[in-house]
């Protein structure tokens, strides 16, 4: 059923069964591999997340959530090796 419109004016709906509310083809989709490439380039860089979020037409959220899930699958030990 209808729920009210998002702040860009979409269309918002809720489930009757489970309350969740959701947007037709929502504009924060997932973005493509080379997105993501290029995502990681700039972060490499240093770029601030405002810059990276608006060459990537990306949320800040999205983009912070994005990098939350690198940081998680980032190994936390080094593995260090002693040559002789």
């Amino acid at each position: 059923m209808k729920n009210g419109m998002t702040r860009q004016g979409k269309q918002h709906y809720k489930c009757r069964s489970c309350s969740r509310q959701l947007v037709e083809n929502p504009p924060w989709q997932a973005k493509s591999v080379e997105s993501q490439a290029i995502t990681d380039r700039l972060l490499s860089k240093k770029m601030p997340f405002t810059g990276i979020a608006c060459v990537i037409q990306l949320f800040k959220a999205c983009l912070q959530c994005y990098v939350n899930a690198i940081y998680k699958a980032t190994p936390w030990q080094a593995k260090v090796t002693i040559e002789p």
